[in-house]
């Protein structure tokens, strides 16, 4: 079982000395994303490797890993939707520096030097996020009724369409 991270550190003390920190974040915790969540059981599994590169950028490679229960908007029911998130941060202290990033970065603005890890999780957690959660198709327990709906849609006789009418008025 992995640790729990400290709540805050000194991001630019850790590139300088290399550092790597291993360890969990509750999802509990992180209040913008728990509302999205069926429930917030369970922690996100965290890995942040500090340092320097060649031209002096100081940086934090974060990896992400976290079951998410959410729920499915096909069927309505709970869902476990598996994060992987690896993303390379250049450490800026203010949104000025942004500029001076190359392109492989993300910038990671802390301008009192404290990187907040539950925040920089919580946001990594966010944009991993699917636009609308669904199970696939195949594994949804609506698929059955949405098979059933397709076939009633396509046995509706053209009589029973409200504009088979007008399709009638517009052949004349």
């Amino acid at each position: 079982m992995s640790q729990r991270l400290p709540a805050q550190v000194d991001a630019l003390r850790l590139a300088e000395a290399g550092g790597h920190l291993v360890g969990d974040v509750p999802l509990a915790g992180l209040k913008r994303i728990v509302p999205l969540l069926e429930s917030a059981a369970g922690s996100a599994q965290v890995e942040l490797e500090f340092g320097r590169d060649a031209q002096g950028v100081a940086y934090v490679r974060s990896r992400i890993e976290a079951e998410l229960r959410l729920v499915c908007q096909r069927c309505l029911e709970p869902m476990a939707y598996q994060v992987d998130a690896e993303t390379l941060f250049g450490i800026v202290g203010s949104a000025l520096e942004t500029e001076r990033l190359s392109e492989q970065y993300e910038p990671l603005v802390v301008s009192d030097r404290r990187l907040y890890i539950a925040e920089l999780v919580e946001d990594e957690l966010l944009l991993s996020l699917p636009i609308v959660p669904k199970h696939p198709e195949d594994e949804c327990p609506a698929a059955d009724r949405l098979a059933q709906a397709d076939e009633d849609a396509d046995a509706t006789d053209e009589k029973d369409n409200p504009f088979a009418v007008l399709s009638r008025l517009k052949d004349k």
